[in-house]
């Protein structure tokens, strides 16, 4: 088993107890912090790659950008999706992919253009 199917098998085995854990530290701490490097988002397109279930995504948007989520863990993503149908938040807004139908990869950090 290579790097990536073992740490796909970890985030799927682990990927319930990441979704309930306390978000204080990225809330109140990683987010100010990244949103103060990407700068204005609003009318930019962003991609997220290992987005989890979308949370910074879903920041993002509600900011205007449009955002593309990558992640490698299906629970995660499928998470993601019921999250993102929020009603203040365009559906259109927020797209959410598996790792594997990406050929690119780049970066934990979101990309914006």
């Amino acid at each position: 088993m290579d790097l990536r199917q073992r740490l796909q098998v970890q985030w799927e085995e682990s990927a319930e107890d990441w979704i309930g854990q306390d978000q204080s530290v990225r809330t109140g701490m990683l987010d100010s912090w990244m949103l103060d490097a990407l700068g204005a988002v609003s009318g930019r397109r962003i991609v997220d790659i290992g987005c989890g279930e979308g949370r910074f995504c879903r920041v993002l948007a509600g900011l205007g950008a449009e955002v593309t989520g990558v992640d490698l863990t299906q629970p995660l993503l499928h998470t993601g999706h019921a999250r993102r149908a929020q009603p203040t938040l365009p559906t259109s807004q927020v797209t959410l992919r598996a790792w594997r139908t990406w050929t690119a990869r780049a970066s934990t950090w979101p990309f914006h253009t």
